[in-house]
């Protein structure tokens, strides 16, 4: 297993969209450290690092080129099979989440969708379940992955239902952290915070004009 800090996996996912982009708009066939730093918002030494945390190394004259960057960050990045996530919550986010994330990973794969109101499970584009039928699914689907978009009303069902021991990472998006034993991996995102930080910054650059 590749023992690579979470932070760094971000930042290698971050830089293979921006080399993705490059590579589409501008057919870039080499990018510096600087240029992909500047764009990434990250100082050079730090995409450098990144960079050689994968044993990836760049041409003095020319950079990194482009493609084979792309390509040796998916051998990180991308599992050998797809990993198989399912949605819990078919609202607006859920949906949106689906949408978004239909056939545009190489890493994952969205198969099912899970809500207790069968009129919501009908406007997925996936098979989309009752949230009873959740345990019958995840083994016989082979699902690794949840994400989470269910309001809060319903943490205590959805807390209980990712107990099972098929589920090896979990990707929150209610408004509070939920704890997991070891062997599970958790990302806690709160929309609000994230809104709330940008409302603030946005204020007091306000201030200063």
């Amino acid at each position: 297993m590749n023992n690579i800090p979470p932070k760094t996996i971000e930042r290698l996912s971050k830089y293979r969209t921006i080399l993705k982009s490059l590579a589409l708009n501008t057919k870039s066939e080499y990018i510096f450290s600087h240029d992909l730093a500047e764009i990434a918002n990250v100082s050079p030494p730090q995409v450098r690092r990144d960079i050689m945390s994968i044993k990836h190394s760049g041409n003095s004259r020319k950079g990194y080129h482009v493609k084979t960057l792309i390509e040796n960050i998916g051998t990180i990045l991308d599992a050998k099979n797809y990993q198989h996530v399912a949605v819990i919550g078919a609202g607006n986010l859920g949906s949106a989440i689906i949408k978004y994330f239909k056939d545009h990973s190489s890493a994952f794969k969205i198969i099912a969708a899970f809500d207790i109101d069968e009129e919501k499970n009908k406007n997925c584009n996936i098979p989309c379940y009752n949230i009873s039928d959740f345990d019958e699914i995840i083994k016989k689907e082979n699902i690794s992955i949840v994400a989470i978009t269910t309001p809060a009303s319903s943490a205590e069902t959805v807390i209980k239902l990712i107990k099972n021991d098929k589920i090896k990472g979990i990707i929150n998006f209610m408004p509070f952290p939920i704890k997991t034993p070891p062997g599970i991996f958790i990302e806690n995102i709160d929309l609000s915070v994230i809104f709330e930080k940008a409302s603030y910054f946005v204020e007091n650059l306000k201030k200063e004009t």
